[in-house]
């Protein structure tokens, strides 16, 4: 059990494939998730200067058998900074907390794409999106698109009713030039998680749109992380 938070770094260099005005990351490598703990996974854009018109992001995380983590274990945000914008959402905040349980739901695995600019179900309570049923449980991993789960708030607090704040909306008008963070952790102690690839699909068809303000998202952010790492370091 390890009660401080780990952070890994994952440096990649994918080749970039841009079709027509479509920026396509590829496929992105991924790593191992320390048990009660965090990492970071980094892909930089160096081409040429656009305005984000529409975003989605595919990540599989996998988590079974031999003690892996389970779903509602897992909190992960994307973030990107370009110019003086900042752009943050909540991917991930313990799914199925509260309403299934203070742990969330223990399936284990997501493969999913998050797209918010479709109408879908968040993934916070997908059990019961699938089912009509919290205690329902997954045969495999989650699959399928998902809105993002967007509660800025305390993975040790989070629930079905807290607000969502955060979406992949908020990088619409952003340049997607420079650096993007996947961070992903496993806030509670026993197992471990794999990040085993994401892709990052940009659109800068459409015509620029005014850019999000997004500077108070990170703020909140920095407290939900800063809360949640003061615990862990206390061994609670």
């Amino acid at each position: 059990m390890k009660n401080a938070l780990s952070l890994f770094v994952c440096s990649l260099a994918p080749v970039v494939a841009a079709h027509g005005a479509v920026i396509d990351s590829g496929l992105l490598g991924g790593g191992l998730i320390p048990d009660n703990g965090g990492a970071v996974f980094r892909w930089t854009y160096a081409g040429d200067s656009a305005r984000i018109a529409g975003l989605t992001l595919s990540v599989s995380i996998s988590g079974s058998g031999g003690g892996g983590a389970f779903n509602g274990d897992l909190y992960a945000t994307l973030h990107h900074s370009s110019e003086a914008t900042t752009g943050f959402a909540v991917l991930l905040n313990r799914p199925g907390r509260a309403d299934a349980g203070a742990y969330g739901y223990d399936d284990n695995g997501i493969t999913v794409t998050f797209d918010d600019s479709v109408t879908a179900p968040d993934i916070h309570d997908y059990r019961y999106a699938l089912f009509g049923d919290h205690a329902a449980a997954l045969v495999g991993p989650l699959s399928g698109t998902w809105a993002t789960d967007g509660r800025a708030v305390d993975p040790d607090e989070v629930g079905s009713g807290s607000q969502r704040t955060t979406s992949l909306l908020d990088f619409l008008g952003m340049d997607p030039s420079g650096e993007w963070m996947l961070y992903i952790a496993d806030v509670s102690a026993g197992g471990h998680a794999q990040l085993d690839s994401w892709r990052l699909q940009i659109d800068t068809k459409s015509a620029p749109v005014p850019e999000p303000a997004a500077g108070a998202l990170l703020v909140a952010l920095g407290l939900v992380g800063c809360a949640w790492m003061r615990r862990s370091r206390a061994g609670l």
